[in-house]
């Protein structure tokens, strides 16, 4: 075991040199996802993310069939992903769908479900049909599905790193409303805190965070650090508001081990970050069903 992980950190330190802004782009990524995440995952709003994730998967497509009509390529002859337009587009699109469906929740016009399920439906199928006339489509709907961090620059690291620290900040500075709205959002007018500006301030947030991920990372990783570490940290502690702290904390460990295996195994970094992060709440749910079973009482079947 030891020789193993001797073997991992060795074989990490030689591949830094030239992948180190993937590295540090997808850590911090999952850091900037999991805080908003913990409002997502307390107010069962999964589907909510995942229908942003893929407004903003829309957008990547968009923004590159922009640049296809532009001429802009990269070496290889492909739409420049990398081009600022991509990018904007996605968080455009994504803070769109975020900001659509809050407005629907808040108004009470339509059933939420039904909103979230017609923009998760729209914007995959426009996804599909905006790359599906180039001539390197599939390669650039497989990129957005597959979750490829090894296209990250030293800018996209940058950018996140201005966005995690901003994003850190801001939940750390905010967390007790943050609480307020996540945990009981009708108590929110009793404390002061007017919903109104609340609810679009936090949708924003999401669909700029959820699409300037989503260019980079894909839609996998994106949408698996916004939700698993959440669901990580409800299982290890009760409190939302400690929930902040520990969530980003288990996305960034999990980043970091996850992408030294898969480099020393030849596997991709952005699912294996995401199966150790999907085995953390097993792992907590497991722990807690066996302290169930062990505080339980043994009887013999009949009353006292």
């Amino acid at each position: 075991m030891i020789a193993w992980l001797l073997a991992v950190v060795s074989d990490f330190a030689e591949s830094w040199p030239l992948l180190w802004h993937g590295w540090i782009a997808g850590w911090l990524i999952a850091v900037t996802l999991a805080l908003p995440g913990v409002l997502v995952v307390a107010r069962e709003q999964i589907f909510i993310g995942a229908a942003v994730a893929q407004g903003s998967t829309f957008g990547v497509a968009a923004g590159m069939w922009l640049v296809a009509i532009l001429g802009q390529a990269d070496a290889h002859g492909h739409p420049d992903s990398g081009s600022a337009i991509p990018a904007a587009c996605a968080a455009l699109t994504g803070t769109a769908a975020a900001l659509a469906i809050s407005a629907g929740r808040r108004t009470g016009r339509g059933s939420p479900e039904s909103r979230t399920g017609w923009i998760w439906l729209a914007s995959s199928a426009g996804t599909v049909l905006l790359l599906s006339s180039s001539p390197h489509g599939a390669h650039g709907i497989e990129r957005l599905i597959a979750s490829s961090l090894l296209g990250a620059g030293t800018g996209d690291a940058w950018l996140f790193a201005v966005l995690a620290s901003a994003t850190l900040t801001l939940a750390l500075a905010l967390r007790r409303p943050l609480t307020v709205l996540a945990i009981d959002p009708a108590l929110a007018p009793l404390v002061g805190i007017d919903r109104r500006w609340w609810e679009p301030a936090i949708a924003i947030w999401l669909g700029l965070c959820i699409g300037l991920a989503i260019r980079v990372s894909g839609l996998l990783f994106t949408f698996g650090c916004l939700v698993l570490p959440a669901l990580a940290a409800r299982g290890l502690c009760r409190e939302v508001r400690s929930q902040f702290l520990v969530a980003p904390a288990l996305a960034l460990v999990a980043g970091v081990a996850g992408f030294a295996v898969a480099n020393h195994h030849d596997l991709p970094p952005a699912q294996v970050a995401v199966g150790m992060l999907c085995a953390i709440p097993l792992l907590t749910g497991a722990i807690g069903w066996v302290r169930g079973i062990a505080g339980r009482r043994p009887t013999l079947g009949c009353r006292p």
